[in-house]
């Protein structure tokens, strides 16, 4: 879980769930503008159209996908 001051544009993030069918998955959430003021950033998550991410939806994103066990 990164730390809101640690990211930057242009990083790479993903968005880890587990469900009970498939198990691990991860989709790709990229980060295009940080605004530290407002503590936000603008992601496209999947490759979707941008969208407003607040610094709470931030933290439980990680930095890499996790292997699955």
């Amino acid at each position: 879980m990164p730390k809101f001051e640690t990211i930057k544009d242009g990083d790479t993030l993903y968005d880890i769930t587990k469900d009970r069918w498939h198990g691990w998955t991860y989709w790709i959430v990229r980060v295009i503008t940080v605004h530290p003021e407002s503590r936000s950033a603008l992601v496209s998550w999947n490759m979707n159209a941008p969208k407003e991410m607040g610094e709470h939806s931030l933290a439980k994103l990680q930095r890499k996908p996790r292997a699955k066990k």
